[in-house]
């Protein structure tokens, strides 16, 4: 690295650092937790973007619902699940005006501007596209879909339809995240050697019957825990298309076809970078590795979620990436050449390692506004959107737009695509569409009999 960039590098860390230690306290953990919970719903506008929920489920209220009481420019106006029933109770406990008896009477309904899609892994594809032909934009619970081959279709309609598809990874979307990118593609640890992910949540947190172990529904703890830990080892270095170079299976569940725990190790080829600058790819060693390690059934009693990067000139440390706003803690240390280079003996500092060199250590968190990710997402969200959907609106804003949609498409079809190939080194089947699953229990089942 010239001493150019080790300058631009150093500069944007100490700015980071600076509006850290400014913002600190600016939004307490209190305040945070509130804002997660939609504590202090804003006034509605008077045209307000309408959304409707595919799935009654308890991600919808914490990812959607919470997040939109405080976003003035969105209303949750509908909502539908598998049993008609269980629709209208949800809707009647969040203040949900509407309650349609069957998923296709929500995507039918011309009030509706966008479809959030919260509904089992293996129906994801099968009802986004349906949204997307209806004419809703889509937001789309990750995993995108079943497998890669589905990704691809659903996004080829959302193009042709010119629609948004958004993929809901919302940690991506939070100050916190984003300064870990920034820090990583910049060089501010120098080359990445090293890439390293834990999603392990407690065996406790679901029963073995839960619908994220069941093969009919596309389940497994790839397509859950697993599919963060693909996505953060693109995201975070800037780099779409790593390859599996190893990938075990354990804790198999549902006659052997889901996985309870993955673990994967991946390369870095050159040129694999999904930045539109060559920083994010020159940041990658020719000898990059990343390593995962999802566990839905792990034996701990608290969540972990934490991503590690080493790099030639330091070490960077987030914990909690998952869910920052409710506390993290980002750690970096990098490695200094101290004035005087080898042989300067000035300092004897508990840093200092000798040989000229020294660490230098940070520790930091950001929290940007207070607002959960699921806020940044919605808002990112529906502005792109409003965008889309304004005739009138300039044509850079419709062209940077077009760009994130463009990029969506990539990032969808590039992570399924991994998480495709995380399991055939595993040796597992790639995880079917719940139709495409059903149809072949079907056949099956004809066939003995």
């Amino acid at each position: 690295m010239d001493e150019e960039s080790a300058a631009v590098h150093t500069t944007y860390l100490k700015d980071l650092i600076a509006q850290n230690k400014h913002n600190k306290g600016a939004a307490g953990q209190l305040q945070r937790v509130l804002n997660f919970l939609g504590h202090n719903p804003v006034q509605k506008t008077d045209n307000p973007v309408r959304i409707g929920v595919l799935g009654a489920s308890q991600v919808a209220t914490y990812a959607l619902i919470w997040p939109a009481q405080r976003i003035a420019d969105v209303e949750v106006a509908a909502v539908a699940a598998r049993d008609p029933k269980r629709a209208a109770d949800y809707a009647k406990k969040h203040g949900i005006p509407v309650a349609h008896g069957s998923y296709q009477q929500l995507v039918d309904d011309p009030s509706l501007t966008a479809i959030y899609v919260a509904t089992p892994n293996g129906l994801h594809g099968e009802w986004a596209e349906a949204a997307l032909r209806a004419g809703k934009h889509v937001l789309c619970e990750k995993p995108f879909t079943a497998n890669a081959e589905e990704a691809r279709l659903v996004q080829s309609v959302a193009a042709k339809q010119r629609l948004l598809c958004r993929e809901a990874f919302h940690y991506k979307e939070h100050p916190a995240n984003k300064a870990v990118a920034q820090l990583l593609q910049s060089g501010a640890i120098g080359q990445l050697q090293q890439l390293a992910v834990q999603v392990l949540i407690p065996a406790w947190a679901f029963s073995k019957d839960d619908i994220r172990f069941q093969a009919r529904l596309a389940g497994g703890t790839m397509m859950d825990a697993g599919c963060y830990c693909a996505h953060t080892l693109r995201f975070f270095p800037g780099c779409s298309r790593p390859h599996v170079t190893s990938a075990t299976a354990g804790k198999l569940m549902d006659g052997g076809a889901v996985d309870g725990r993955m673990q994967a190790t991946l390369a870095y080829p050159k040129g694999s970078s999904s930045s539109s600058s060559s920083s994010s790819s020159s940041a990658l060693g020719a000898a990059a590795v990343g390593k995962l390690e999802a566990d839905l059934r792990h034996k701990g009693l608290w969540p972990r979620t934490r991503f590690v990067a080493t790099g030639t000139l330091g070490r960077v440390e987030i914990n909690n990436f998952i869910l920052p706003s409710m506390g993290h803690n980002i750690s970096i240390t990098r490695t200094l050449a101290q004035p005087g280079g080898p042989g300067n003996k000035s300092d004897c500092s508990p840093d200092s390692l000798g040989d000229g060199l020294k660490e230098q250590r940070h520790s930091m968190e950001v929290y940007g506004s207070g607002e959960s990710n699921y806020y940044y997402q919605l808002t990112r969200f529906i502005s792109d959107l409003r965008v889309l959907e304004d005739k009138q609106a300039p044509k850079e804003a419709k062209r940077a737009v077009q760009r994130a949609m463009d990029d969506d498409a990539r990032d969808a079809i590039d992570n399924m695509t991994l998480i495709d190939s995380i399991y055939t080194a595993a040796g597992l089947p790639l995880r079917q569409p719940t139709r495409v699953a059903a149809a072949a229990a079907a056949a099956a089942s004809k066939a003995v009999n």
